[in-house]
C-alpha cells in the first residue's frame, strides 16, 4: 500500500514481478541496456535502455539517485527490484544511505557470492550488506539454483541468492 513506484534495473527477458505490480496500479520503471525493450508492454511500464552503475561510470550508465530524480517522484515509498549481475554492490556502495531510505522494499539478487572467499571481494560484499542492514531487515532469502554452488570445507556457498528487505 502507498507505494509510488518500482524501480527495476536488470529487465532481461523477465518482467513477471513488475507486471504484478503494474496490474495493482503501481508504475514500474525498467532499465537494461542489454535489451531493446521489455518482453511485455504495459501502460504503467516506463523503460530505458541504460545500465545502472556508480557515478564513476560513463556512457550507457545512470546512478540510482539520478534515475529516480529523472522520474520526478518526489514523495512516497518506492520498491527497488534489482538483478544486475554483480553490479548491485557497486550501486549500493555508491548510493547515499539517506537516499536508500526512499525505498520501503528492496528485492535484490546478489551475485558472485562464491567470491566471499577472496578478502577484497569479501570486504565489498560486507560493506554493501552492512549499509543495507543499517536501515532494512531481511524478510526473505533463497539461493538461486541456476548455477552450481561453491564448496569450501563443510560450507556450501550459492553463487547467487535473492534477498528481500523491508524498511
Amino acid at each position: 500500500k502507498n507505494i509510488k513506484g518500482c524501480f527495476s534495473p536488470g529487465v532481461s527477458n523477465r518482467v513477471y514481478f513488475e507486471l504484478e505490480l503494474a496490474n495493482m496500479g503501481i508504475r514500474c520503471f525498467l532499465a537494461d541496456y542489454s535489451v531493446n525493450y521489455p518482453p511485455i508492454t504495459h501502460p504503467l511500464f516506463d523503460f530505458e535502455k541504460v545500465y545502472l552503475g556508480s557515478g564513476e561510470r560513463t556512457g550507457h550508465f545512470i546512478t540510482l539517485k539520478d534515475w529516480v530524480a529523472k522520474k520526478n517522484i518526489d514523495q512516497g515509498d518506492l520498491i527497488l527490484q534489482m538483478d544486475i549481475e554483480g553490479a548491485e554492490y557497486e550501486v549500493i556502495l555508491d548510493t547515499e544511505i539517506d537516499f536508500l531510505k526512499r525505498f520501503r522494499i528492496l528485492v535484490i539478487e546478489f551475485h558472485r557470492l562464491d567470491s566471499l572467499l577472496d578478502s577484497i571481494a569479501f570486504e565489498a560484499i560486507n560493506l554493501a550488506f552492512r549499509k543495507i542492514l543499517s536501515i532494512f531487515e531481511v524478510v526473505h532469502i533463497h539461493p538461486n539454483n541456476a548455477t552450481s554452488p561453491t564448496c569450501y570445507s563443510d560450507f556450501v556457498i550459492p553463487t547467487a541468492m535473492e534477498f528481500t528487505f523491508i524498511r
